[in-house]
């Protein structure tokens, strides 16, 4: 279960099934948080008292167990946040955690962090005595074809009200980058609250509100004209615009290209544009793509949106605004040269 999905009706469903503890699998920060949210608001809600232990390697039983013991004045139940640091804990740690579960005592509740992957954590023994009285939780990134949907989720969370295309057209931008999306909802529910945000607003915001922006970058390279895109990439560095985003927009793009030029369908249909999600000027910049650059030069304009998506990451070594220059500039001067 994927914790974007997470919320107090969750934890009281947890207790009713007689499970009292749940396993947090993963380190993806934004998922982490989230549960941290609600488990604030609902230890809150509920009067609980929070222990937070953490243990490793070196953790001794007898150094923990008094944690375990609740004599506060002002709560009878507690919330214990019990974070795995390493995958090698001693044996009586394991079987007191165990018997602790196992025993459900209903004024005791139970959070477990850990931070391996899911696949990493199933080949963990001793957890499979935790899980019949537990629920499990994913704190990893999306799979690409649920990351829409998580953004839906993490915007509704932050009362924030977006156009089909604005939700489409972000998604693309932020592919892969849970913190980008955070950081963007934060400002935009500080300047928009609940107005609708539309795909407009939504990439003039991203690009700071600059002199130029990410889609004037794409309408310079796909028209030829290097000099705006020397402008525009300069522009947009010094304005600290993530590089990310800027390439999102390239790789929204050239989607639509590529699937196009494969079926030999050089001349869309609005309808076959509304598929892709392709609207005003950018189809007009798809179909004369589709007339000029080749197949190859479309693959290799894909290879390098590849490459710097993976800078972007950190999974590949590299500067993403030279990448970017690069790939830019290359696509203007393509389609310079086919200028009458």
């Amino acid at each position: 279960m994927h914790s974007f999905n997470f919320s107090e009706k969750i934890i009281e469903n947890t207790k009713k099934q007689g499970k009292n503890a749940i396993l947090v699998v993963g380190e993806e920060p934004v998922t982490k948080k989230h549960i941290n949210n609600i488990l604030q608001k609902f230890s809150v809600q509920n009067s609980l008292e929070q222990i937070k232990i953490d243990i490793e390697t070196s953790t001794k039983l007898e150094s923990m167990i008094a944690k375990f013991a609740n004599d506060s004045l002002f709560s009878e139940a507690t919330l214990f946040k019990i974070n795995i640091l390493t995958g090698r804990i001693s044996d009586e740690i394991k079987n007191f955690f165990i018997y602790t579960v196992q025993k459900n005592d209903a004024n005791k509740f139970f959070i477990f962090y850990f931070k391996q992957t899911i696949k990493d954590f199933s080949k963990l023994k001793w957890t499979k005595q935790l899980e019949a009285k537990s629920l499990i939780l994913e704190a990893n990134e999306a799979a690409p074809e649920k990351f829409k949907e998580a953004i839906l989720i993490r915007a509704n969370s932050y009362s924030l009200n977006f156009t089909d295309d604005a939700v489409e057209l972000f998604s693309q931008l932020t592919q892969g980058n849970f913190l980008f999306v955070e950081n963007e909802f934060i400002k935009l529910q500080l300047i928009f609250g609940d107005k609708k945000i539309n795909t407009k607003v939504l990439i003039r915001h991203l690009s700071n509100g600059s002199k130029y922006d990410a889609f004037d970058l794409i309408n310079a390279s796909m028209s030829g004209d290097k000099k705006i895109v020397i402008d525009t990439v300069k522009c947009l560095y010094e304005n600290g615009t993530d590089p990310l985003s800027i390439n999102g927009l390239f790789a929204w793009i050239f989607k639509a290209i590529v699937k196009f030029k494969h079926s030999n369908n050089l001349t869309p249909s609005y309808g076959d544009f509304t598929k892709m999600r392709i609207f005003g000027s950018s189809q007009i910049i798809v179909k004369k793509s589709l007339s000029i650059l080749t197949e190859i030069q479309i693959e290799t304009a894909l290879i390098r949106i590849k490459d710097i998506d993976l800078i972007c990451k950190g999974l590949r070594q590299g500067d993403p605004w030279l990448e970017l220059n690069r790939l830019s500039f290359g696509l203007a001067r393509i389609l310079n040269k086919s200028k009458v």
